[in-house]
């Protein structure tokens, strides 16, 4: 155990200071190595920094980044509101139901939280203040609603969890939809209690021809998550085959059939998406190599090992972990941490018989969490700077919405059967 203080003190300390969190994770393993481990070659901890990457299925992450890039266009972004306001906008907050509704489905194309507060925060907050709603709680129900991205399919930090767990990244995809579809639920009841109080305006009526005009332009963005996840579901392909046939999918929407990018604007978005593909990748490396150190010292071990000293009750030591997990997140992005947790809670998990599948999935609920919370919060800052608002105050709009992801970890944790239903269902 002294190996991972001295790990989480050096982590720490680097972020403190403002080091890269790739460098800091690298300085921490290398901390361990030269003070505790003794004896390996520096060479060795960079060739395990290589091997950690050198994978097939880590190819997916790439390519669902790419398709998530190309479907960013302000065309496809506005035919999804458009959509999801021809069907729940004729309520009172009916707005609000809008953009959790949006970013839902735009989860299914992008899956990541960022990405979808930005494209839909960009047309849906602007539209919420023009029809008198606060701007911190217009930002706030956004950048909540944004918290849904890594949790539907394609999901970066399920592929991430499946490949440093070794499961199966398909039954995680499905696995995902129905805490994905319960926040989406959950947030709604909120707004419908906050539009009450608030006398938020309803929307406007819309005729069926209309809709039905509105529902055809939407089909081929719609086309994408059927595609990804019924091939993979099928057995058509896997999910890295799936990412590439995504790419594939979305360029031909984006630049052929709705012509949103130019072919000069090609490598720019290729530039983005090789950023954000480089960014997550160097972190998979040093973290590989903090997860091989950490094996070395036997801490996933001592680990399980402490968590039954402290308490042998299943539900005790999930809570336990939920709230280690909520602490991090507030520091470290998703993939780090679960980069991070899972070679030292797996064990544990696996020890007290919970499904290690679901066990992922909850990992991504829980770090949703931190999205929305400083000091990290990214869907804080895009919001609030779309929003115009403050940092805090859009976050201490965010609270009934962190409240209702908890509930869900707490169903997760108490009736597991509920959301193993669908992934048994297609998996058996």
């Amino acid at each position: 155990m002294l190996a991972l203080l001295l790990f989480l003190v050096v982590l720490f300390a680097c972020l403190a200071i403002g080091i890269p969190i790739f460098i800091a994770l690298g300085v921490g393993t290398i901390s361990i190595s030269l003070f505790l481990t003794g004896g390996i070659p520096i060479s060795m901890l960079g060739q395990k920094m290589i091997t950690g990457v050198d994978s097939f299925p880590l190819m997916a992450i790439p390519l669902f980044i790419l398709a998530g890039e190309l479907m960013n266009t302000k065309s496809i972004s506005g035919q999804l509101v458009e959509f999801t306001k021809a069907i729940i906008g004729r309520v009172r907050g009916g707005l609000a139901y809008v953009g959790i509704g949006t970013s839902m489905f735009f989860s299914s194309i992008s899956g990541s939280a960022s990405a979808g507060t930005a494209a839909v925060g960009g047309i849906m907050i602007p539209a919420l203040k023009k029809e008198g709603y606060h701007k911190n709680f217009a930002s706030g129900v956004i950048a909540a609603a944004g918290s849904i991205g890594p949790i539907i399919p394609p999901s970066i930090p399920l592929i991430i969890y499946g490949l440093t767990a070794e499961v199966s990244i398909g039954q995680l995809f499905i696995a995902g939809y129905v805490p994905g579809v319960l926040m989406a639920i959950l947030f709604a009841v909120v707004v419908f209690f906050h539009a009450r109080k608030e006398n938020y305006p309803i929307g406007s009526k819309i005729f069926f021809r209309q809709f039905l005009k509105i529902s055809l332009k939407t089909i081929p963005a719609f086309l994408l998550p059927v595609i990804i996840m019924g091939g993979i579901v099928i057995g058509a392909f896997t999910p890295t085959e799936s990412a590439a046939v995504a790419a594939g999918y979305a360029f031909i929407l984006s630049v052929i059939v709705f012509r949103e990018i130019s072919l000069k604007e090609l490598p720019s978005v290729f530039a983005r998406a090789a950023y954000a593909s480089c960014v997550i990748m160097i972190v998979i490396a040093s973290a590989n190599l903090l997860s091989w150190t950490l094996t070395i010292q036997q801490i996933p071990a001592a680990m399980t090992e402490s968590l039954l000293t402290i308490t042998e009750n299943k539900i005790l030591i999930l809570l336990l972990i939920n709230f280690i997990v909520i602490i991090l997140g507030m520091f470290l992005d998703a993939g780090s941490v679960i980069l991070v947790v899972t070679p030292l809670f797996l064990p544990a998990i696996l020890n007290i018989g919970y499904d290690p599948i679901l066990f992922g999935v909850m990992l991504a609920v829980n770090l949703s969490i931190g999205v929305l919370t400083p000091p990290v919060g990214l869907n804080l800052f895009v919001a609030s700077s779309i929003g115009n608002a403050g940092l805090f105050q859009v976050a201490r709009a965010c609270i009934p919405f962190i409240i209702c992801i908890m509930v869900i970890l707490v169903l997760m944790i108490v009736l597991p059967d509920l959301f193993n239903y669908l992934p048994n269902l297609f998996y058996g």
